[in-house]
């Protein structure tokens, strides 16, 4: 319940501090990110999802509004879920927000500091090969890569037997290049539109290229559908332009639907080799970065009227 209510409200404060949608559209959206499958499954298996999309939510509030102290040490708190902390890191690196960089050191260091000191600093130093050890087995339950909503999940349905430690690695480097060069043209032109956009972009890349991503992380994509989304209703969309933007903002409002759809024909889909939601994962990647290189205004339906 904490955990709901801390995802919840963090989110609640993205979507005010982006002023696209009424207060009441803004608990209509959260309304839809519950009844989404992601919160359904991150609930009923115990997941750290709603932790996570609370954490990251108010890494993009700080940086938004350049508190860098309070999103580097945020951001060393995400690290509970290592395979997306590092793509967050890229703007930081790319941007230079150096103060972001050293609260994030110092926190990490302290909170490795702390972990040495309870668990021992043999599980420390040993985390990683373990971690390396249970990515690469067959032994331990959890892994599943099959079942994964990643490139790494989709390739291994496409391709039974392919290395998946070779499709995380080249996945990874792809999309933390990907992010770098999108965060490269934000930096130089500073422009809040490329901002928002290439925020949704690092989302997606790191739930795309991320070597461990299951249906409940995609609770993530809440914040780029907070981030550039001003409707929650089908009827709105034909007032939003251009016609990519709309198919955008389309895709996050079917979002909720074609999930449970997904996840309800799992058996026979993967029976089909198909992973959907990677799939759709990536049309909406695409269409971020077209939306950076068009030039894509984010703007709420008042300000389009006007």
């Amino acid at each position: 319940v904490a955990a709901v209510v801390w995802g919840s409200f963090t989110l609640y404060l993205l979507l005010g501090n982006q002023g696209l949608l009424a207060r009441r559209q803004i608990i209509l959206f959260l309304v839809g990110t519950m009844a989404a499958m992601p919160a359904w499954l991150t609930l009923r298996l115990g997941q750290f999802s709603f932790l996570l999309l609370g954490l990251i939510a108010l890494f993009v509030f700080c940086w938004q509004e350049r508190r860098d102290a309070y999103a580097g040490m945020v951001l060393a708190i995400a690290t509970i879920k290592l395979q997306f902390t590092p793509f967050f890191l890229v703007p930081v690196l790319i941007c230079k927000r150096w103060k972001v960089l050293g609260y994030f050191v110092a926190l990490e260091l302290l909170l490795i500091l702390l972990a040495g000191v309870t668990v021992g600093w043999e599980n420390v130093w040993g985390y990683p090969s373990v971690l390396l050890g249970a990515e690469t087995t067959s032994r331990f339950t959890g892994v599943s890569e099959q079942e994964m909503v990643n490139i790494r999940g989709m390739l291994s349905l496409l391709v039974p037997g392919v290395s998946s430690m070779l499709i995380s690695c080249l996945a990874f480097l792809v999309g933390v290049i990907i992010a770098g060069w999108l965060w490269l043209k934000v930096c130089r032109e500073k422009s809040h539109d490329h901002t928002v956009w290439a925020m949704s972009v690092t989302v997606l890349v790191s739930l795309l290229a991320s070597p461990h991503v299951h249906r409940q992380d995609l609770l993530l994509l809440a914040i780029p559908a907070a981030l550039t989304c001003p409707v929650v209703s089908f009827f709105d969309l034909s007032k939003i332009s251009p016609t990519i933007y709309r198919l955008w903002c389309g895709i996050f409002l079917a979002y909720p639907l074609l999930g449970w759809i997904a996840f309800l024909c799992k058996d026979l889909l993967g029976f089909l080799r198909i992973q959907p939601l990677c799939l759709l994962n990536l049309v909406l990647l695409t269409i971020a970065v077209v939306c950076v290189l068009r030039h894509v205004q984010v703007k709420s339906m008042e300000e389009d009227c006007h």
